[in-house]
C-alpha cells in the first residue's frame, strides 16, 4: 500500500511539473495539492499501523547521532542534528518522540552557551512530556526513561549559573544509565 501511495504521489508531482512547463497553472496546482494530500494520507496510515510517522522513522537515527556528537564534543553539529530531529518529529506529528528530541536539543544548545534557548526547549519538552499520547509498545522503554531525563536536564539548566560542560556530562551520565 505504501508503495502504491508513493507511486501515486510521484505521478501527481511529475504531472504537476509537466503542467508547469505547459503553462497550465491550475492543473499544476491541482496535481501538487493532490500529491500533498496523498503524502499526508500515507504518513497518517504509517502512523496508524506502526505508532510513529514515516518521517519519524526516517529520522530516528538523529537521536543516537546527536548523543554521539555530544560525547565527542562537537556541540555545533549536535545542535544542528538535534534540530533536524525536532523538525522531523514536529512535521510528522509525533508528539511522543518530540520531548526526547527537544531535550537533546536543549543539551546541545546549553553546550554551546545558548542557555535561554536551551531553557525554552527543555521547558517545552517538559510540558509535552506531561501529556504523552498513547505509546506504541515497541517504544515503551524509551518513554519510561524520557520524563526523568527531561526533569533532570531542566533542573540543571535552571541552576544559576548553568555550566555547559557539567550539563553535557550530566546528560551523558543519564543517557548511559538509561
Amino acid at each position: 500500500m505504501r508503495a502504491l501511495l508513493g507511486f501515486v504521489q510521484f505521478a501527481l508531482g511529475a504531472g504537476g511539473l509537466v503542467a508547469l512547463f505547459n503553462g497550465q497553472w491550475l492543473a499544476m496546482l491541482g496535481a501538487w495539492a493532490g500529491a500533498f494530500a496523498v503524502g499526508w494520507l500515507g504518513n497518517s496510515m504509517v502512523r496508524m499501523t506502526s505508532g510513529i510517522s514515516q518521517s519519524a522513522q526516517d529520522s530516528m537515527h538523529f537521536i543516537p547521532q546527536t548523543v554521539e556528537l555530544l560525547r565527542r564534543g562537537d556541540y555545533n553539529s549536535a545542535e544542528g542534528t538535534a534540530l533536524g530531529a525536532v523538525n522531523a518529529f514536529r512535521m510528522g506529528g509525533d508528539k511522543g518522540l518530540l520531548p526526547l528530541a527537544l531535550a537533546l536539543r536543549s543539551v546541545a544548545l546549553g553546550a554551546n552557551g545558548k542557555f535561554d534557548s536551551a531553557r525554552k526547549a527543555v521547558d517545552e519538552a517538559e510540558a509535552l512530556s506531561r501529556t504523552i499520547p498513547p505509546r506504541p509498545p515497541r517504544f515503551q522503554d524509551v518513554y519510561d526513561d524520557v520524563r526523568p531525563m527531561i526533569l533532570s536536564v531542566q533542573r540543571e539548566l535552571h541552576r544559576q549559573p548553568p555550566d555547559s560542560s557539567r550539563l553535557v556530562e550530566y546528560f551523558l551520565e543519564l543517557n548511559d544509565a538509561a
